[in-house]
Formats: C-alpha cells, structure tokens, sequence
C-alpha cells in the first residue's frame, strides 16, 4: 500500500472548491505482491464521517485477487471534517459534496493516468482502461453518479416539496439529499466513461438522481442493501433505484438483519467519526466482511477481466451460502411483475404523479 497526495486541479474552475478544505485529495493505492502486469483497477469510495481505510479489508482482498485499487478519501465530509461539525467549527456543505464527490474520483483517474504515462515507479502498473467502482452510502451515491445518475434538480424539487412529509419519515436520507434543493449548484456531468463496472453498498440516490438519472446507467451494476437499514431505506434508495435500472448486467443484494452501518465496523480498519449505540450496528458483521470481499471479487472479475468462470458466483445459490443466521444474503437479476407493480404504487403515493 502507498498513499498519495495531490493538489486539488480544478479549484480555479469552480468557485464551491474555495478554501482550504477543498485544496488536497489523499488516497491508498493497493498493489498486488508479484505484480508481472497492469491490473485491473477498482476505485472504493467511503460514507460520511468515514476515510481512506474504512473498507481497507475490502481493498487488501481485492489486491491479494490481483485488482489495484484506489481508496479515496473525500474532502470537506470525512472522519475529522465530522468531528470538528460536532465541534461546532466547521459546516458540512452538503450540496457541494454531491458535485464534489464524484469529480474527486474523476481527479484521481486524471493523476493516476499521469502517472501511469510519465512517472517509471507506476509504468506498467495499472490498467487504465479497465476500471471500477465501489462505494457506500455517499460513496454508493457518488459510484452511481460516476456511472451516469447525473443529478436531477426536477426531481430533486419534485421530492423535496412533496406536502406529504411522511417520505422524510420512512427514508431520512431525503433530507440530506434536500440540501440540493435549497442549495442548488449548476448542473455538471458527472459521468466518468472510464468506468466499467460499479457496486453500491447502501447507496443513496432516489432523490437526487431519480428514475430518470439512474436509467441512464448502463453498465454492470451490483447494489447491496441492508434489510435494518433505517438510514438509507432499503425500498426506498436500494430496491426502486434497482427497478430503475435499464442495464442489462444488474444484481440486487439483500443483507438480511444487516444495517446502514454493519460494513464499516472493522475494528482493524474502521476510523469513523460517529460513536453508534448498539442497536444501531446489527449482528457480528464477519459475514458481511466475507460476503463483500466475495461479491466485489466476482463481480469485478466478471466485469473488468472478462473472466466468465466466475459468474458462477453471481448467482442465488451461491449467494445463498456466505451468511448464516442471524445474517442471511439473498441476491436477484429481476423483479417480477407484481412485485414492480407494487412499489410503482408505493413511489407514487409518496412522491405524486409528474
């Protein structure tokens, strides 16, 4: 593992990147032992009040399967930006981290592809042209939006303006999502074409993206959703983003008694900001540490090397075997009808007709 700094190139370009918080990008760069080519890379992005080692055990399974990968720490929303909010020095600029975000992974693509072309410690090492993404919460968000889930400031109105507030209630995520609504920024594409492949473990996104953003992806996409989530609503920012999806290649995880916070809690590799009360954090989380590394292994190794033995793995039964109760997974390719029905209903009772 390296870690890697570097100046933040675009703040002249925008004038949300002012001040100092904005002004450097860190990231760890995992290489496998025994390197005798490019790898295949894969970008990890954290949640709020998270770092660059939260999903350490994630990246250091990826690199010993012969992936590099980048783990990105966000700027201005990670362990200490959130420690000096409850501080009270220090604001979390919401609306600017969903533009942000996405544009720091495309900022570290550009750096490592300079790297690749100009520096001889990186020549050789990874391949630029096979790269993906995973990320949690903010950072499945900002995988999504990588992918082609733009934001959609119609929608975002749309839902943020509903007189039935009850939305807020069931899905809480709305409200940081809102903050777009009061703090709209201009419109940029956040797409990053480099992007092959992205998993998003808890993502948020109805709101921000909606059905229209997330149709637009189209690229294997793999989101994993936690049935005690009561953050980030498994229906509500999982399952009908999932229903969205107009990819061919698309997988649907669900984590049975799992909750929002149950892949962080490594104690090796966790630094987070936030001090969770037990009944927050669900069953031991050892199985959802398995069954990530197994899952983003299989599916990057379908969808980056093109290795189709691998597929096996991506199916129900074998899903089916890496947790046992209390912590069950289950995964599906495809909703049934009825079952889309339902939550169509479900949607439109909450947010109304266009």
């Amino acid at each position: 593992m390296q870690s890697l700094s570097f100046a933040n190139p675009r703040r002249s370009q925008y004038a949300f990147f002012e001040g100092q918080n904005w002004a450097t990008v860190n990231a760890d760069i995992y290489l496998p032992q025994g390197l005798t080519g490019p790898a295949p890379l894969v970008i990890i992005c954290p949640e709020l009040g998270s770092n660059r080692r939260t999903f350490a055990y994630v990246a250091q399974h990826l690199a010993s399967r012969g992936f590099a990968v980048a783990a990105i720490e966000q700027p201005g929303a990670n362990t200490e930006a959130v420690e000096r909010a409850f501080a009270g020095d220090y604001t979390i600029q919401g609306s600017v981290q969903f533009v942000a975000r996405p544009m720091y992974v495309s900022m570290l693509l550009d750096e490592l592809q300079r790297l690749s072309d100009f520096d001889p410690l990186w020549k050789g090492r990874l391949d630029m042209t096979r790269i993906g993404a995973l990320g949690h919460s903010w950072g499945g968000y900002t995988v999504l939006a990588l992918a082609g889930a733009n934001i959609d400031y119609n929608f975002v109105r749309r839902i943020c303006n509903i007189k039935n507030q009850l939305v807020v209630l069931v899905n809480p995520s709305v409200l940081l999502q809102c903050v777009l609504d009061s703090n709209p920024l201009p419109e940029i594409d956040l797409k990053d074409t480099r992007i092959k492949a992205v998993f998003g473990v808890n993502p948020l996104a109805t709101a921000v993206s909606g059905p229209t953003g997330i149709a637009q992806i189209q690229i294997p996409t793999m989101i994993l959703t936690a049935s005690e989530d009561i953050f980030s609503r498994p229906v509500s920012e999982q399952i009908n983003p999932f229903r969205w999806l107009t990819t061919k290649n698309k997988y649907l995880v669900l984590a049975r008694n799992a909750t929002h916070f149950t892949p962080t809690l490594s104690q090796k590799a966790t630094d987070s900001a936030f001090n969770l009360p037990e009944w927050m954090l669900g069953p031991p989380p050892e199985q959802m540490f398995g069954a990530l590394n197994a899952l983003s292994t299989a599916f990057f190794k379908t969808y980056l090397e093109g290795a189709e033995r691998y597929a096996a793995y991506l199916s129900e039964d074998y899903v089916r075997t890496l947790g046992q109760e209390p912590m069950k997974f289950s995964l599906v390719t495809a909703l049934d009808e009825g079952i889309k029905q339902r939550l169509e209903a479900q949607f439109l009772k909450y947010v109304g007709e266009p």
